[in-house]
């Protein structure tokens, strides 16, 4: 019965770049099999391999002028059809994944249970509250919610259907488009006697009036296990932690990428691109949960050709090399080892430690001025190109003169733990890169204790934006995207310490490098080449389409997770005593003259620079 329809489809896409994601391709070759025929309606600007792609799956594109969002997209593509031609029509959008299974499954069951209905989508938002004015109606009706909708042939061509279209007026922001057509446009055509219908029920998901919840978002899972869900909307993967935590745990991100990936047969590397293309890498690594808790004593029953893997170990503290060296002889025997010094008094001290160890090692003189990262992009480039996996390490001792002993101690704790705990550690991790094909590094968590507590402040790592800027100019240098920069962002990955699979290092090992770019400076608010690349590389990995994670053995892991609760207990009554503040600032503000406003205004800036408000 449902190849005898004859259904139009009209897609909307908006990108500010102008680029088609292989999402929208697999999405629309996907839904084509329900189609008579496909138009695409693209608001704004198109690359010109972008419109290849769309071209080879429909003769029928226009490209507009980005005016009006989907709804005057839409219309453009319907007052340009004949729509006697056809019996049905399918508006849909680009903002959302799938289809999960086939929409020919999804078309069937819907002209099975509901064949009399008039227009129908994937989910609907039941009657809320309208804190923000949206609607004219004192509340937001219950409504399907406009990414897909399906009408028939009843509604589709009357008279009440063509002259919305033909009336509705344009919206202008993003909040009138949602007014006056997100959610009336069910309303309005109900109004009028026409009946509907949503594949996903999502209505007994919500059940206070007053409480406004998007079914697509905080039942994600819910809607893709208990209601067979085609598809899952990319909020749900931008919505943000805080966000989440408003009401949640913020796990509906990687419960829904789980579930898809041990239920369905969608390439999960879809989302994930198409994420890495558009947000900052801190970000997702946040709302995906990418944190790996890998044990150092039950070995994972996934296989990984240890031959691939080499790790580079550059030791510069001779105190701290025999420590290293224990850590080191951790590593399974069938991955090469390098070990590079500055000096041949460590080499040999490096050769007399590892003579009680069987296992070999091939130990480099590092080339002035033997920093971490001179070691690793000048002494050992000729490793890229031979293994698959990468491990990079390096000792540690704290720069800062103030801080104890201690502190450095627990900083050098922190890295090689997480970095070379066993051998079964080593073989988990290489384990986990293998098998997530998206992963291309992972990096243990930075330190907060003592000195180290200012990396909850954007400013520590970033150096007041010293540091910032230069990361920036060595991006354009290495030709990755400014966009995924954020000065308000405390970078992912710090420290020079993590494992790979080297094509994610693609940008960094392609520059000639020298050794004159990792000259060090004495002066500390000066920035090089090195502070850079420290804060670069989930950058570089992201240009490739590669995600970061933070990596930590289980028992580190128990104890991080004491450390945030405390942390948090903080956070949440200081947070409790500003919002208190905040409200009293309404009352008190009036009472005090101005200047001295001005002037609490000025020692509040300062105070939150150390984390803190007044």
């Amino acid at each position: 019965m449902i190849n005898l329809i004859k259904r139009l489809g009209i897609f909307c896409t908006y990108d500010s770049e102008g680029i088609i994601d292989d999402y929208i391709i697999f999405l629309l070759q996907g839904i084509k099999k329900v189609l008579t025929h496909l138009a695409i309606v693209c608001n704004g600007k198109l690359m010109p391999e972008s419109q290849r792609r769309l071209e080879e799956i429909t003769d029928d594109l226009v490209i507009r002028e980005n005016i009006g969002f989907d709804m005057e997209a839409w219309r453009q593509g319907l007052l340009q059809k004949n729509l006697a031609e056809y019996d049905e029509l399918v508006l849909f959008n680009d903002s959302f994944y799938g289809p999960f299974h086939s929409f020919t499954k999804v078309f069937d069951e819907m002209n099975q249970k509901y064949p009399t209905e008039d227009f129908w989508g994937i989910t609907v938002h039941g009657k809320t509250a309208d804190p923000d004015n949206l609607c004219p109606y004192g509340y937001i009706p219950e409504h399907i919610q406009s990414y897909f909708i399906v009408i028939r042939e009843k509604m589709f061509h009357s008279e009440d259907f063509i002259n919305y279209w033909k009336n509705a007026e344009i919206a202008k922001t993003f909040d009138e488009a949602v007014k006056k057509h997100e959610v009336c446009f069910t309303k309005h055509f109900a109004d009028i006697g026409y009946k509907y219908a949503a594949y996903c029920d999502t209505r007994s998901c919500e059940t206070e009036f007053e409480t406004k919840v998007n079914p697509y978002v905080f039942f994600a899972e819910k809607i893709l296990k208990e209601y067979h869900c085609p598809i899952i909307k990319k909020r749900v993967f931008y919505f943000g932690r805080k966000s989440f935590l408003g009401s949640n745990y913020g796990t509906i991100p990687q419960d829904c990428i789980n579930f898809l990936r041990e239920n369905t047969d969608y390439d999960i590397s879809l989302i994930v691109k198409n994420l890495l293309r558009k947000f900052n890498i801190a970000t997702i690594k946040s709302d995906l949960g990418l944190d790996y808790i890998i044990s150092s004593t039950v070995p994972t029953n996934k296989k990984v050709n240890l031959k691939e893997a080499v790790i580079v170990a550059n030791l510069n503290y001779e105190d701290l090399i025999p420590q290293c060296v224990q850590y080191l002889a951790k590593i399974p025997k069938d991955i090469f080892l390098v070990v590079t010094v500055s000096t041949n008094e460590k080499k040999l001290l490096v050769e007399k430690l590892f003579s009680n160890i069987e296992r070999s090692v091939e130990i480099r003189l590092a080339t002035p001025p033997a920093t971490d990262l001179s070691a690793l992009y000048l002494d050992c480039a000729d490793l890229f190109e031979k293994f698959k996996y990468l491990g990079f390490i390096h000792d540690i001792k704290t720069s800062d003169k103030k801080s104890s002993i201690i502190q450095g101690a627990e900083l050098f704790y922190l890295t090689w733990r997480n970095f070379l705990d066993s051998e079964i550690f080593v073989e988990n991790t290489l384990a986990t890169l293998e098998e997530d094909k998206n992963l291309g590094i992972l990096t243990p968590s930075p330190p907060y204790h003592g000195y180290y507590r200012g990396v909850f402040l954007t400013d520590f790592f970033w150096n007041e934006g010293i540091f910032y800027d230069r990361t920036l100019a060595l991006a354009k240098i290495l030709n990755i995207p400014q966009k995924f920069f954020d000065k308000t962002i405390s970078p992912l990955a710090v420290g020079n310490v993590f494992w790979c699979r080297i094509s994610a290092l693609k940008k960094i090992i392609a520059h000639h490098w020298n050794a004159e770019d990792f000259i060090e400076s004495t002066n500390p608010k000066q920035a090089t080449t090195s502070h850079a690349l420290e804060r670069i590389i989930s950058f570089a990995a992201q240009t490739e389409g590669f995600y970061t994670g933070w990596l930590m053995t289980e028992n580190f892991a128990k104890n991080e997770i004491e450390n945030f609760i405390h942390l948090a207990n903080k956070q949440y009554k200081f947070e409790s005593f500003n919002d208190f503040v905040q409200h009293l600032k309404i009352f008190i503000k009036p009472q005090i003259p101005q200047p001295i406003w001005n002037c609490l205004k000025f020692a509040n800036r300062i105070c939150e620079k150390f984390g803190f408000r007044i």
